[in-house]
């Protein structure tokens, strides 16, 4: 097993721009329906809060020696309150929560407004955000889901190999 050595600070704005801002993974310029042949999936319309993340495989987040399985301790606790929501028609949304992050350096607002696309064939969940006129696309391989929440892959990447989150969603 690899361990890796990324900084509390670094780990958090990395995992925090991945799950909430939708940071980038590439340029897209389609326009898409939300849901790919289908019914909408139970989570959708559900303000959404994370409860736990773990990696794939374990990381050493703080540089003690030890790798790290549950890395909900090291996000922020003004991050812990924020959601997603998923909208039925279409629109991906967020809210800060009430313990804003906002330290002066960067806008306090809800997370970017977007939208999201879902195929039940290949449990894959785009969210798609537009942040200064560019398109941006996060993939999610959804684990497990039902009206009461979600589960859901994302691949990272660290300082010297790749390696994936897995994030549980619970509704609120």
């Amino acid at each position: 097993m690899n361990t890796y050595s990324i900084s509390t600070r670094l780990f958090g704005l990395c995992l925090l721009g991945l799950v909430l801002t939708m940071t980038a993974c590439k340029k897209e310029t389609e326009i898409v329906n939300p849901i790919d042949g289908g019914s909408a999936p139970a989570f959708v319309d559900k303000n959404l809060r994370i409860t736990a993340v773990t990696s794939d495989p374990l990381i050493d987040i703080d540089g003690d020696g030890k790798l790290d399985k549950d890395l909900l301790p090291y996000l922020r606790p003004c991050d812990l309150d924020n959601t997603i929501r998923f909208e039925k028609s279409g629109r991906l949304s967020g809210n800060s929560g009430s313990n804003n992050c906002n330290d002066g350096s960067e806008q306090a607002s809800d997370s970017k407004p977007g939208t999201w696309t879902y195929d039940g064939k290949s449990h894959i969940l785009r969210l798609i955000t537009t942040v200064d006129s560019k398109q941006n696309v996060a993939e999610w391989e959804i684990l497990e889901e039902s009206a009461s929440g979600l589960k859901a892959k994302v691949s990272a990447q660290g300082s010297t190999d790749d390696f994936r989150l897995v994030m549980t969603w619970r509704a609120q």
